[in-house]
């Protein structure tokens, strides 16, 4: 039985070459083909990425019987529309986040690859990191005595790489559509639950989506605060405030390091690696190989819990 994951690519966004990396450094897994609506830009993508097949249109790409499972990197609006295509094709799925912008599109989606047999996931690598492992494990083993709190920030400034719809909020536009979803995913993993209690503030400035979201949520005893800039410098780190001591991890969505603080002396931990997208995909493989429809870390419950809260919390904004 051939179990090797053959992908194909849905989109050539700027984050597609640093997951291709990520399959190539992977233990069974090869990116086949790769769709754009431009045929030309997908050659060159095909070239550049050393990718054999590449089409100009996303239908193409899901008619290929040599592609048995496709990564979605399109904008956000987009998601549900071509998840639903894929897995209508009979592809497993990988959808980058957040995987839908409203939460019954979510729940369809899992009920159809349900339905199907086939295995549908939402991309979140922050979760399949050394760095957010060894922090979990660290909380577990009550090294610093109890977690008290955690400050998450992360900052992303408009820039040349800005596109019309990240500016338009029906598209999924707007520092809490674009990331949100970082900071709630990676903290139901790390604290094993979901969250008791959640609020949101958002600030617009000259266009219509929010430049700074400011969202709190508490999970269990422990207080989170989640802050989201398109305009404004924060650090990007997560912190993490014990009794007896700090646990901060810089660009903790992609973090390669850890720093424990404890007396005033740091230990720093060091967990470099190539590719940060390669825990995904080998997770993606075991699950599959497994013969299961969902994962067990970025499960539909995790997914439809944090669609759920940015959405609501952006109804909540503009009543």
């Amino acid at each position: 039985m051939d179990t090797q994951l053959r992908y194909g690519i849905v989109s050539t966004a700027s984050i597609v070459p640093r997951f291709v990396k990520g399959v190539q450094d992977s233990n069974n897994s090869t990116v086949v083909a790769i769709a754009s609506r431009n045929l030309e830009k997908a050659k060159t993508f095909a070239q550049n990425l050393h990718i054999e097949k590449a089409y100009g249109s996303y239908e193409a790409l899901f008619l290929d019987t040599d592609v048995n499972i496709i990564y979605i990197a399109t904008p956000h609006f987009a998601h549900a529309t071509y998840v639903k295509d894929a897995l209508q094709a009979g592809k497993h799925v990988l959808c980058e986040k957040p995987l839908t912008l409203h939460v019954d599109d979510a729940k369809k989606l899992f009920g159809l690859a349900k339905s199907k047999g086939l295995f549908l996931m939402e991309a979140q690598k922050s979760v399949f990191l050394p760095t957010t492992n060894f922090v979990k494990q660290q909380i577990e083993d009550h090294r610093l005595g109890k977690l008290n709190h955690v400050e998450l920030s992360c900052f992303y400034p408009y820039g040349a790489q800005e596109k019309a719809w990240m500016l338009d909020p029906n598209k999924g536009g707007g520092s809490l559509y674009g990331s949100g979803s970082y900071a709630i995913e990676y903290m139901m993993y790390v604290l094993n639950g979901t969250p008791d209690y959640y609020k949101g503030n958002l600030t617009y400035g000259k266009y219509s989506v929010d430049d700074v979201s400011d969202l709190h949520f508490q999970i269990k005893d422990v207080t989170i605060r989640s802050i989201i800039s398109r305009t404004t410098k924060y650090p990007d780190e997560a912190r993490f405030f014990f009794e007896h001591g700090e646990i901060v991890v810089p660009y903790f969505w992609k973090a390669q390091e850890v720093n424990i603080i404890t007396n005033g002396k740091q230990e720093h931990y060091d967990f470099a690696s190539k590719s940060e997208f390669v825990y995904e995909v080998n997770h993606v493989e075991k699950c599959i190989k497994q013969g299961l429809l969902t994962s067990p870390i970025m499960s539909p419950k995790v997914s439809i819990t944090s669609v759920q809260m940015v959405e609501h919390v952006y109804k909540n904004q503009s009543q």
